[in-house]
């Protein structure tokens, strides 16, 4: 049983739609606290309960089919509504004291604090970030159904394999970036004339401060009802945008309340389908081998560029990768006895015996690299603050180099393999710039996709330990251990630069790194260092 986060003297507040707000004329939207409202802001969900079952049938002796189903919930989110840090006090008079204090020095006025108001923090006519908004549901869990089937067959008597398809659907997560409630609507630009979401004209209506208006835009907007003062003391410095908000009185730009959006707002979704296999051999003879190949698929739905269309944030999760191999193993050198050759020696024996070697080899699919940011003349942000959506990637097109060199010198127009290992990253633009366009004016991109096959450099993980244990007498034993991460010493250069696929390349002009890349679409920044070089830790460790 997860609740929401309370604060005990009830001084977390959240935003209602419903209460007044005197800094903005009255007009509806502020913030409600605990205290005041005698009330709770979020709701909790008693009915987290989470059952399992599990069936396993033997085929034949060597052969078992399991199956499992079963319902798991997550932890609530961490997350607090508003604070205040404001204090209020109404204007001193001549000869009148201020103080906090209801004894000692007599105060004609005083300070209130903390102040529990609507407009808390909030000057008269300021338009200020929008305070946070607490979903009603906060208090619910992330609920996680969970399904695998599974065959495991003995293939020799230490050899054992394992296939199991496991599904997972996840519901509840949290996902405040798919609702907002101070966002504009094509619906409600079309009441108001905004029919042509490709006008430039219109378009600069909406984003030019109410002061800058000329006569002829201010005419306009009279004859299509539109109002630039939504309340009293409404701040002429604004957009005509801003104007036209549900909440005028808060703005959003906010990094951190973009739209109003709710925070903990249970509206994730998750996909994940997989396939899993093992093949485990078991200790015998010094040596344990596990090896699994898994393919899979995650989709999630957490965020999207259109609050009033959620279904175009379903995308490719950052964690999908659709190829994993790992192979772990442990060798022990068994104790030698043997009577031929120089093993016939007990000191050489007993030199050779009992050291250790342990690997774990993880290799997979690289990550995602992403899609570029889309630059049009007329975008749909520019009506609505929000949109439209990352580059699209030409039908047909390749997104990797199709004018690049190698090591040798070879000039190639063939699709670069990022994975090749024969250009340099520092001095090639890895991206094909061509291959994208910008989504067309006044409308939304039509994926919001990640490309699945675009992926970046594959980034192997392999770990290996060597160690022998010695023992000194009945209670003593001494253990040395070399341990090594990233062994082989793979390079792991930064990310791929995305941005704008139309900025063209820069370059460092003087220093060490003069004539290499120092940033643009589709470039490696090597200021930006090289990760993951080989470590290795010696362990010692004596035990009596």
């Amino acid at each position: 049983y997860g609740t929401y986060q309370k604060e005990q003297y009830g001084r977390y507040a959240t935003f209602s739609t419903s209460v007044a707000n005197p800094s903005a004329g009255g007009r509806l939207g502020g913030q409600v606290f605990e205290a005041t409202c005698g009330c709770n802001v979020a709701n909790n969900y008693p009915y987290a309960i989470g059952p399992r079952l599990g069936v396993a049938y033997q085929y034949n002796p060597k052969t078992v089919i399991r199956g499992g189903l079963g319902i798991v919930y997550g932890a609530t989110s961490v997350t607090t509504g508003g604070t205040t840090n404001s204090a209020s006090a109404s204007a001193p008079a001549f000869g009148q004291i201020t103080s906090l204090l209801k004894n000692g020095i007599p105060a004609t006025t005083s300070i209130v604090w903390p102040t529990l108001t609507p407009n808390a923090g909030q000057a008269n006519g300021a338009v200020v970030p929008a305070p946070v908004l607490q979903d009603q549901n906060a208090g619910r869990p992330m609920r996680l159904v969970q399904w695998n089937v599974t065959v495991q067959r003995e293939i020799t008597k230490n050899v054992v394999a394992d296939a199991s398809w496991i599904g997972n659907v996840g519901v509840w997560e949290d996902a405040g970036a798919l609702s907002a409630f101070n966002a504009l609507g094509q619906d409600t630009l079309r009441k108001y004339g905004f029919t042509d979401f490709t006008s430039a004209s219109d378009a600069t209506l909406l984003t030019t401060t109410i002061a800058n208006l000329s006569a002829a835009q201010r005419a306009t907007l009279a004859s299509r009802g539109i109002s630039l003062t939504p309340y009293a003391g409404f701040p002429a410095s604004q957009t005509v945008r801003q104007a036209l908000l549900p909440f005028p009185q808060y703005t959003a730009t906010s990094a951190t309340n973009t739209l109003l959006n709710p925070v903990a707002a249970p509206l994730g979704k998750s996909w994940y389908n997989g396939l899993q296999t093992t093949l485990t051999k078991r200790f015998s003879r010094g040596l344990v081998i596990n090896a699994n190949y898994t393919y899979s698929k995650t989709l999630n739905q957490t965020s999207t560029v259109d609050p009033y269309n959620r279904g175009l944030g379903k995308n490719l999760a950052t964690t999908d990768l659709p190829h994993q191999f790992r192979l772990t193993s442990q060798y022990e050198v068994p104790r030698l006895r043997s009577n031929q050759g120089i093993l016939s020696n007990k000191v050489v024996a007993y030199a050779l015996s009992g050291w250790t070697t342990g690997w774990s080899l993880s290799y997979q699919s690289a990550a995602l690299v992403g899609l570029p940011t889309s630059s049009g003349t007329v975008p749909i942000s520019q009506f609505l603050g929000y949109g439209p959506g990352p580059a699209q990637l030409i039908p047909g097109a390749n997104p990797w180099s199709v004018d690049w060199t190698d090591y040798s010198g070879t000039h190639h127009t063939d699709p670069l393999d990022i994975n090749c290992h024969c250009f340099d990253p520092t001095k090639t633009q890895v991206l094909n710039p061509a291959a994208w366009t910008n989504v067309p004016n006044g409308q939304f991109a039509a994926s919001q996709s990640s490309i699945r096959s675009f992926r970046g450099m594959r980034i192997p993980q392999e770990s290996a330990n060597f160690g022998r244990a010695f023992r000194i007498k009945e209670r003593m034993n001494l253990n040395i251990r070399v341990e090594f991460s990233n062994i082989f010493n793979r390079i792991q250069y930064p990310a791929i630069a995305l941005g704008n696929f139309a900025a063209a390349p820069t370059f460092f002009t003087s220093g060490p790194n003069k004539g290499l890349y120092s940033g643009g679409f589709g470039t490696i920044n090597p200021t930006a260092g090289t990760a993951g070089s080989r470590t290795g830790s010696f362990v010692l460790r004596l035990q009596f």
